[in-house]
């Protein structure tokens, strides 16, 4: 059984153009950088609180990493010197829970930042000042995940509360165009994936079930939940079963849906037939060390061999696998 709290909270990738080095916030408060082609991890500060979300921008040019939890500020580090190049006040009556990089607007080099918390706002914010450009028309109830996305060329921003309800957001009026309903508890993770051409919007949360969305028309096309088999039995067995984070990852395979949460591993779906792909991380029902354990926060890292999923949450390291399931990178 798992810690109250998990180890770490979030991850993400950063570009320097040297390298591309893996960054995570842990339950403690660090923000920690690793370059998974040398190893050994290297702090580079510490927030009040766990560091709920990180997420790479680009300030004056150069990269840079956010991050944010519920001490409701925002901190800027450089990942390469790892040191703190400014910090702003976030939402200050509330924890923050998820950052998204909006690239850089036409004639600059500073990308901007969209933050939500559970203060139900979601602000675009200015990150060479801390200044909101704007906030959204409408709170979207406490958030617990968000994603970017684009749609007939324009920025979308979906939203997943502890109200039960994913929300899409026109980015740039800042307009609420859709409230979508029909999970049973709270909705904690939203992702972009792709089928046939189109964009849709992934959904999870403490029923178990992902349900794909049409942000256009803002109805409900499929849902899928694994079959009962040894591996679900463990989980409800465990008490289990709730999705934390879903993430779509491109190979040579095909595209898959990666969905990780309290169950041992990461689903891996084919969001195209609704179908169950397999698992990484899980060694199957006799199993009782899972490598990837319960799981909080997924992201995708390249490689020369292929895409790769980066996993972590309640054990005590990040963990990269490849997206079919070969386990090619030790923890790191």
């Amino acid at each position: 059984m798992p810690s109250l709290h998990p180890k770490y909270w979030s991850v993400c990738r950063v570009e320097t153009g040297d390298a591309t080095l893996v960054v995570a916030g842990r339950n403690s408060g660090h923000v920690e950088v690793w370059h998974p082609g040398v190893g050994g991890s290297r702090k580079i500060g510490r927030v009040k609180g766990p560091a709920l979300a990180v997420c790479p921008v680009r300030l004056r040019g150069q990269p840079v990493v956010v991050s944010a939890g519920i001490d409701r500020t925002i901190w800027l580090w450089d990942p390469v010197t790892r040191r703190q190049v400014t910090r702003y006040t976030g939402h200050p009556t509330e924890r923050i829970t998820q950052l998204c990089r909006l690239p850089a607007p036409a004639a600059t080099d500073d990308d901007r930042l969209v933050t939500a918390g559970h203060d139900g706002n979601i602000i675009v914010l200015d990150i060479t000042n801390g200044e909101a450009v704007h906030i959204m028309t409408e709170p979207a109830g406490p958030v617990q995940g968000m994603c970017l996305f684009e749609l007939d060329e324009t920025h979308r921003l979906a939203t997943a509360s502890l109200d039960a309800a994913v929300r899409i957001f026109d980015v740039e009026s800042g307009a609420l165009l859709h409230t979508m309903t029909g999970h049973e508890g709270w909705v904690h993770a939203v992702c972009p994936v792709t089928v046939n051409g189109e964009v849709l919007i992934a959904s999870g949360g403490d029923d178990g079930i992902i349900r794909l969305w049409d942000p256009q028309q803002g109805t409900m096309v499929r849902t899928m939940k694994p079959r009962p088999s040894l591996h679900t039995a463990g989980i409800e067995m465990s008490g289990g079963g709730t999705i934390f984070a879903l993430r779509e990852v491109h190979s040579d395979n095909g595209t898959w849906l990666a969905a990780g949460g309290d169950f041992p591993g990461v689903w891996l779906w084919d969001a195209t037939t609704g179908r169950g792909a397999g698992w990484v991380g899980w060694g199957g029902a006799l199993d009782t060390k899972p490598e990837c354990g319960w799981v909080r926060a997924l992201a995708t890292y390249p490689s020369e061999t292929g895409p790769h999923l980066l996993i972590c949450g309640y054990d005590k390291a990040v963990n990269l696998f490849t997206a079919n399931g070969d386990h090619t990178f030790q923890s790191f």
